[in-house]
């Protein structure tokens, strides 16, 4: 089976992106062998529609399910007419995404585990019940720990950047 993942990198070991339509790269990712190809985002420059332009790229490259850490409606809507289930991924890198998708240890993106993005996705999680309200504060909890480290570590790396000139 072919994945696509969306990343912050050009390799297995890059983080996973937070962001769909608009992320660096997709790594697509055969699950039987683990070989991957990692492919510039071509709709990262878009001045409108990244979403769907990237989400149609996806679908064209082969891709049979996505990762990502968060899709807007658009692009969704580009998914489920295609027939491609979207999982959630919150932290680490590509290749632990494949590893959590191949164990079933990646929720499936659903109207109680919304990860879609601007006011369609604040109006889906409005009408979601305490359960679900739950559910997805663990996940933005998830995604900000995620945030906080990558900027933790950029701030080290900057430091020492700065420390050697």
């Amino acid at each position: 089976m072919i994945i696509a993942i969306s990343s912050t990198g050009s390799d297995l070991n890059a983080p996973t992106s937070q962001i769909f339509g608009r992320c660096k790269y997709y790594a697509f990712v055969n699950t039987e062998n683990m070989e991957s190809e990692v492919v510039a985002n071509p709709a990262t420059r878009a001045q409108g529609g990244a979403g769907i332009k990237a989400a149609e790229f996806v679908v064209d490259k082969g891709a049979e399910v996505v990762i990502t850490g968060g899709v807007g409606p658009n692009a969704l809507r580009v998914f489920q007419e295609a027939g491609k289930p979207v999982y959630i991924s919150s932290e680490g890198t590509v290749r632990k995404a494949v590893e959590l998708f191949k164990a079933g240890d990646l929720p499936l993106f659903s109207q109680e585990n919304p990860i879609s993005r601007g006011a369609a996705g604040r109006k889906i999680a409005s009408s979601l019940n305490a359960d679900s309200r739950q559910a997805e504060i663990e996940t933005l909890k998830a995604q900000a720990m995620t945030l906080q480290k990558q900027l933790t570590e950029m701030i080290k790396h900057l430091d020492e950047l700065t420390k050697e000139n």
